[in-house]
Order: structure tokens, then sequence, then C-alpha cells
């Protein structure tokens, strides 16, 4: 469930995180590829991208001067928590040398547009097992059941259909609730709960992602 969104650098720059381009002559192409762009909670984002030249004579070499650690073309991955100013120096093999400065202003990036929630929201087909531990013997059942995950207006929660509210742990990919706990894997979603302090009536849901 990646999304890459590709921006190609012409005569003058623009995404979503809201760019300057440094220079007024281009001889060569370049592209900044974003293959991540995540908003969690605590105010912080995550962005992950690569950059790509063309159109001038490979190879080309990266001469990152901001930030001075990254090399090459990437991939890389950033933390945003303030404004931050990429800036590069790309030579093909002519040696002709551009210089290209990206400011990347965390206040144009929309939270909702790219809420780390997004991956996990939508319908889910599920087989739920379920025990009613209060007859004796216990009695058991399966059968199909359809469940929404939305997101709730905490932005560090979620909503299991007309189940109930949960805590999301994103780094983990669990949540919980009330006498619920489950995790998220992949486009795989398992949890359990009971109804009573005692679990006598108890559900387990196992299911896929399907929208």
């Amino acid at each position: 469930m990646k999304t890459i969104l590709k921006f190609v650098v012409l005569m003058s720059f623009f995404f979503i995180i809201s760019c300057r381009k440094d220079t007024d002559k281009l001889t060569f192409d370049v592209s900044m590829n974003i293959t991540s762009l995540i908003c969690y909670p605590n105010d912080s984002i995550s962005m992950t991208f690569y950059v790509n030249s063309s159109n001038g004579k490979a190879p080309y070499n990266y001469n990152w001067i901001n930030p001075d650690t990254f090399a090459g073309e990437g991939p890389f991955t950033i933390n945003i928590n303030i404004n931050i100013l990429l800036d590069l120096e790309v030579i093909d093999a002519n040696n002709t040398k551009m210089r290209f400065r990206y400011e990347i202003k965390k206040d144009t990036i929309d939270s909702l547009k790219f809420d780390y929630r997004n991956a996990y929201t939508g319908l889910y087909d599920c087989t739920v097992n379920y025990c009613d531990a209060h007859q004796n013997p216990a009695v058991y059942s399966t059968y199909q059941d359809t469940i929404d995950i939305f997101k709730h207006n905490d932005f560090k929660m979620l909503q299991i259909s007309n189940i109930q509210e949960v805590d999301f742990n994103f780094r983990k990919l669990t949540f919980g609730g009330y006498h619920l706990s489950g995790k998220f894997k992949n486009d795989s979603i398992k949890f359990y709960y009971f109804l009573t302090p005692a679990a006598i009536y108890n559900y387990t849901y196992k299911g896929k992602k399907i929208n």
C-alpha cells in the first residue's frame, strides 16, 4: 500500500511540501521521488525520498551540502520536526555542475492527507470464532463478518465498527481497548475481545483488508 509521489524539476519545482529552486538554468533534469510521507502523533513527520537525474551525461555524482551525511541518490529518510533545507550539487559526466536547494516547510504538509492511520482504515473481511463459555459444555461457532476500521477524532486512536474505540501503537502496530487487544500485519488484522470480566463470551477476529 505504498504510494509513490514523483515530482520533476524543470524550469520550476513545486510539490506538496513547498520547495524553492535556486538556479535559473538547467542543462539536465532532476526528479525527486517521495516514496513515503507520513504524519505521526506528537507532531512527528517522516519522509522517505530519492533523487534522480536525467537528460545529461551519466553517471551523475551527488554532493550533499545539507545534510552532509547523505551520499548518492538515496533513498533517504528524514524526520521533519522543523523546516528543513536540502542542499546538494549534482555533477554529470561532462563535469556540468548544478546546485539545488529545496526547502521543506513543515506547516504546508497536510496532516490529514498523510495521516499514519490511512494505511489501516477500511473494510476487513474477517473469520470470527465465537465461544459461549456460559454453556456446559461450551458452545463454539464460526462465521464471517465485515468490519470497518476508521479514524477516531483522537489522533492516537482508531474505531472498530460498532465494537469500540481503541488506542493504536503505531510503532508496534498493536491496538487495545476495554477487554480487547489486537495487531495489524501488512493487510491483515487480528484481535480478541470478550464481553465479561470472566471472558464467558469471547470473539477472535482474523481478516484481510478488502478496500
